[in-house]
């Protein structure tokens, strides 16, 4: 398996991970939430630093990452082809789900 380009979440005791905690997810929001995420992630409810629970896709023995992770080399290098990526996936799921409605 070749490394990861960005960072996975990976649910451990006593861990920390800084994030966006977003809220008030509607229905058809986790909808293609769920379908995005692939078998190589599973939803886990947490505690947040301010005892709040929140719901997270942890990796399931994720790839690992070469070195240090760098904010500024995976835009450079690898957020454009990421973005294009998904763009291309939320099309198709937005032409799978039309047909079933």
């Amino acid at each position: 398996m070749p490394p990861a380009v960005y960072p996975v979440l990976v649910v451990a005791e006593e861990a920390e991970a800084p994030g966006l905690l977003i809220e008030d997810l509607s229905d058809e929001e986790w909808v293609v939430i769920d379908a995005f995420e692939d078998p190589m992630y599973e939803l886990y409810s947490v505690q947040t630093t301010i005892a709040q629970t929140a719901w997270v896709y942890a990796g399931i023995n994720p790839p690992p990452i070469q070195g240090s992770w760098d904010k500024g080399g995976f835009v450079q290098a690898h957020l454009p082809a990421y973005a294009a990526r998904c763009a291309a996936w939320a099309e198709r799921f937005r032409a799978s789900t039309s047909r079933t409605e």
